[in-house]
């Protein structure tokens, strides 16, 4: 009799130990950046209960697309709604490693790095974030000073794009001079449909060194672009008579694709708002 209730405790404690291991953390975040023309984007993030895997993905707002594909075709042909959202960033806490989808002009490609061990400090700021009390630590990571908002009221370790570290859930992250804010909006713990796996299990990955020099060779060739056709619409106007000493100004600029993570100078955003607006004052 005692090793049919040992038995059935067992079985009991197993099935609520897979149970557990089959929840997963679903967070949703919307994207921000200001001093920049650039529509809000919203993000999800999964992870396992675990704290072995998460994944960092768009969530294409459909309906935001699908009124912008008049203009959109009007402008390039090839314009298409994506059937499913890009996935950017999947994290394996065991491996110690991140995989990253990145863009260059349109071009896809893969980072493969090490989840950076980021140097945070508690500094005693206390919030709440959707009904959490939430803390706040401040940490620096390439070239962008932080703050972050996280939680420990929810039994999973997550954090959005490339931060790790913290003891708990991030639901804020934000620069130090307000130029990009990503806040959660929405969250809960819900049954895992099925295991988090890579995405990029069968993709080419660079590291990201390589993917930094390939970034700046490409921004150096489409500047050389867009600089040979300024010129040209500057000669136009000039023929017409027209003003074209701000049009001149705007060649001493390079200018990069906006990205979280700082690569050249010119890719800060308040950098590149200053500078256009000193070309216009010219």
């Amino acid at each position: 009799m005692k090793k049919i209730c040992m038995a059935l405790i067992c079985l009991c404690l197993f099935g609520a130990t897979t149970k557990a291991q089959m929840q997963e953390l679903f967070i949703s975040y919307d994207y921000s950046m200001q001093d920049y023309e650039v529509e809000k984007k919203t993000f999800e993030v999964y992870a396992d209960q675990k704290a072995s895997l998460s994944v960092y993905k768009s969530a294409a707002d459909m309906d935001a697309l699908l009124k912008k594909i008049p203009q959109a075709a009007a402008i390039d042909a090839n314009f298409k709604v994506p059937e499913k959202p890009d996935i950017l960033i999947y994290k394996d806490y065991k491996k110690q490693c991140l995989v990253s989808q990145e863009k260059i002009s349109g071009r896809d490609f893969y980072t493969k790095e090490p989840i950076n061990q980021m140097q945070w400090k508690l500094n005693g700021k206390k919030k709440k974030i959707l009904e959490y009390n939430c803390q706040e630590a401040t940490t620096s990571f390439r070239g962008r000073d932080y703050l972050a908002w996280f939680t420990t009221e929810i039994p999973f370790k997550a954090a959005p794009f490339k931060f790790y570290g913290l003891p708990g859930v991030v639901l804020q992250i934000q620069t130090s001079d307000g130029q990009i804010n990503i806040e959660a909006t929405q969250l809960k713990v819900q049954a895992q449909a099925k295991m988090l796996s890579n995405p990029f299990e069968d993709k080419k990955t660079v590291s990201w060194d390589e993917f930094i020099a390939i970034y700046k060779k490409k921004n150096k060739e489409e500047n050389a672009k867009n600089k040979l056709m300024m010129r040209e619409a500057i000669q136009q106007r000039q023929a017409m008579g027209m003003d074209v000493s701000a049009d001149k100004a705007r060649l001493n600029i390079n200018m990069a694709e906006p990205r979280l993570e700082i690569i050249v100078k010119e890719n800060d955003l308040r950098y590149m708002k200053q500078q256009l607006q000193a070309a216009m004052n010219n």
